[in-house]
């Protein structure tokens, strides 16, 4: 659901991984479309959904993801707030460290607390600390949008990747973005779901030789609540 409405560590994870790739790096032709849904090229939807991105305010949402590493698996719930241009927070509603909240201020500052009575008690981590790493050494504080744009990218210019997209089996049915490369021998596919309307990210998943190893997929959307900047402080 998606609305326009106001709202109101011994180990912290991420479970995502997600890519970024620019519109400028894109090589693939687009799949044959669904009768009645039009599709569009790669660079197009790209684009236009991180051209809605950068034009928002700020966002709320809630993420819910899973992860497997070899026999490993974990999964969470995320509640994530962001505000333009770099301003984060994200409290973790279910998983391993349930309670716990970390902000990113607008130099890139991570500071991060857990729940219960150790509420009171903040720290600074680096962004890169092994506390804030998934299973899949991703970072919780890569949850926001701005840095799937960044992985799109990035993995959309390894070398000899290709981007496509699916087709839509009716007009209302999410744009999907594949990013496919191969990397130490291991095929990796990425997909990317965005809404047609809103032109928001809706889930993200990753395959590694042909098994899904991470998903994250947002709902309960509100773009441009108004919330303030001193939200963002711990």
């Amino acid at each position: 659901m998606v609305s326009s409405r106001p709202s109101p560590c011994r180990r912290l994870f991420a479970v995502l991984t997600v890519a970024t790739a620019s519109a400028g790096l894109l090589f693939a032709v687009p799949l044959s479309p669904a009768r009645g849904a039009e599709t569009l090229a790669p660079a197009a939807i790209l684009s236009r959904a991180e051209e809605r991105f950068r034009s928002l305010t700020d966002y709320h949402c809630l993420a819910e993801g899973n992860a497997t590493n070899g026999k490993k698996t974990e999964g969470g719930t995320y509640q994530v707030w962001f505000r333009q241009p770099r301003l984060a927070r994200i409290k973790v509603v279910k998983g391993r460290s349930r309670g716990c909240e970390i902000t990113v201020d607008a130099r890139g500052q991570v500071r991060a607390r857990r729940g219960g009575l150790l509420k009171p008690f903040v720290v600074r981590l680096k962004p890169n600390d092994e506390r804030l790493l998934s299973i899949r050494d991703i970072s919780i504080v890569e949850i926001t949008w701005d840095a799937f744009f960044r992985r799109w990218r990035q993995n959309a210019a390894q070398p000899g990747a290709r981007v496509t997209v699916a087709p839509r089996p009716t007009p209302d049915a999410p744009h999907q973005v594949v990013v496919s490369w191969t990397q130490n021998g291991k095929q990796f596919r990425e997909h990317y779901h965005v809404d047609p309307k809103l032109w928001v990210l809706l889930e993200a998943e990753l395959w590694e030789n042909g098994e899904r190893v991470d998903h994250i997929q947002f709902r309960e959307i509100e773009l441009n609540t108004g919330v303030e900047e001193k939200f963002f402080r711990l």
